[in-house]
């Protein structure tokens, strides 16, 4: 049997395209309007072929003779023969190789989720109130003779290439996914959406429309923290900068991967395999900026998480990429133009957002032992008594993900840093050197993982287990904090 990657990489199959008319594209009532876009070179065949590289060499299980096409079936008029096409002779194969891979991701039609776009990618880890599938990677088709990428550079056409990459953008946005794709029958066009640190001023006075939210079900090796601003109830102003379609964007990155392409070269179909796993198994939010896309993460249980496949593992090794994705550290709504950076147990990584576009995350190398220590630490965490953890919802350094089905037995030891006898309405002593709070859990309102506030009114990444059942609520044993709730979130 072929492997993934062999399958991924054969040779598309022939259209005959002499029967498509040129025309206009739609125009989307949007506030995203796109002038420009930025190449996007670390979307290429080695770095995701390392990436995955598991995955890509394991055998495919799928049947080896797809459905076959006749002659007819080859001959496009317009995007719904292309779709038709599309649907029935490229994307199976590239479904059945996602289904025998983490999360499952599946590509369908957009409606099954509820909007107007044309592609959809859903898992069954990933859902939206009430239920339905989360959208986790929104693409939409267009044919060849309306719509191509050097439209861009022409003055006559810029506005048709403009219609274009605005309404997959805010198809983007509506589901708050930092993927997207626009596929023609001669080109896939990958792209990524970076939120720009502007003031909420912009954004404040326009309508409000809505935004998917996604939820999770049951969850592997999968992590969305909202970039977001929470609860502003205690502040003076009402706006809440929570939707996505409020925001303001830089030009998108984008790659462009002609439909000829074969071999040992990106494809359009490892692209969407690449894309699909990614939207699904790493972060997927939009952000400020992004770490670079073959890199790791910390999370609050000591684990090392892979930012874009959710690998996990418990050390890192020589060659091995640490940077944690933050978009706390740019100043959440602050206009910060500054290059951020910080330094983590010798291991060096910097957030960039530019001027006039978005610059990924650069990331040092991780010297093996290093990671080993910083693993080896997970017994003996503290609170993390950083001042920048204290944005309003849930914007703490936990920014990242924990399965609740893992049974791993990590446990979050209350990472509560030295007391220095600050005095708590809500605290009480419980013993010799343990104190009694009585505090709040809820569910992140976009990852929908629980999260608990410590003492100073910090958010921290929990779960479910963690709880010790007694009289009148539930208790969570930390080291120097005994923490309290009446009740667990459903």
């Amino acid at each position: 049997m072929p492997t993934l990657l062999e399958v991924l990489t054969r040779r598309n199959l022939e259209v005959n395209r002499s029967h498509l008319k040129s025309g206009g594209n739609t125009t989307m009532n949007t506030d995203i309007s796109p002038q420009s876009w930025y190449s996007w070179p670390e979307f290429n065949y080695a770095n995701l072929t390392r990436v995955f590289y598991r995955q890509l060499r394991s055998r495919y299980g799928g049947p080896e003779r797809l459905e076959q096409p006749l002659r007819q079936d080859q001959v496009l008029f317009h995007e719904d023969t292309l779709e038709d096409f599309l649907r029935r002779f490229m994307v199976p194969a590239v479904n059945y190789c996602l289904d025998q891979s983490e999360g499952q991701p599946h590509f369908g039609r957009g409606s099954r989720c509820g909007g107007n776009e044309d592609w959809s990618v859903v898992s069954p880890i990933w859902f939206s109130p009430p239920g339905d599938f989360a959208n986790r990677l929104p693409g939409d088709t267009k044919v060849s003779s309306k719509w191509w990428p050097t439209m861009k550079d022409d003055n006559s056409q810029a506005l048709e290439w403009q219609k274009v990459v605005a309404q997959v953008l805010t198809y983007m946005a509506e589901n708050n996914s930092r993927y997207g794709f626009i596929i023609t029958d001669e080109v896939l066009v990958v792209l990524r959406l970076t939120r720009k640190p502007t003031g909420q001023g912009l954004a404040a006075d326009r309508p409000r429309r809505q935004v998917a939210t996604p939820a999770t079900g049951h969850q592997r090796q999968v992590s969305d923290i909202s970039m977001a601003s929470g609860d502003t109830s205690g502040q003076e102003s009402s706006f809440q900068d929570d939707n996505p379609l409020d925001w303001e964007y830089y030009d998108p990155e984008h790659v462009d991967i002609p439909w000829s392409a074969h071999g040992k070269r990106l494809t359009v179909k490892l692209a969407l395999w690449c894309l699909a796993m990614m939207a699904v198994n790493g972060d997927n939010y939009i952000d400020y900026s992004y770490p670079a896309l073959d890199s790791w993460r910390m999370d609050s249980y000591g684990r090392f998480i892979h930012n874009i496949s959710g690998a996990t593992k418990k050390t890192l090794t020589a060659g091995d990429h640490y940077v944690e994705p933050g978009p706390h550290r740019l100043g959440r709504e602050e206009e910060e133009r500054d290059n951020v950076a910080y330094v983590s147990e010798g291991v060096a990584g910097m957030n960039v957002v530019g001027e006039s576009g978005p610059i990924s995350s650069l990331a040092g190398s991780v010297p093996s032992d290093k990671g080993k220590q910083r693993a080896g630490d997970e017994s003996d965490h503290d609170d993390d008594d950083s001042e920048d953890n204290n944005s309003d919802d849930n914007d703490s350094d936990d920014n990242d993900s924990y399965d609740d089905d893992d049974n791993n037995g990590d446990r979050n030891d209350d990472k509560d840093g030295d007391d220095n006898g600050d005095g708590d309405d809500n605290q009480t002593e419980v013993g010799a050197s343990q104190k009694l709070v009585q505090t709040t859990i809820k569910r992140h309102r976009y990852s929908k993982r629980l999260q608990y506030q410590d003492y100073k009114g910090n958010w921290h990444e929990t779960r479910r287990r963690d709880w010790e059942k007694v009289e009148g609520g539930y208790r969570f044993r930390g080291r120097k904090h005994v923490y309290f709730v009446t009740s667990l979130p459903k």
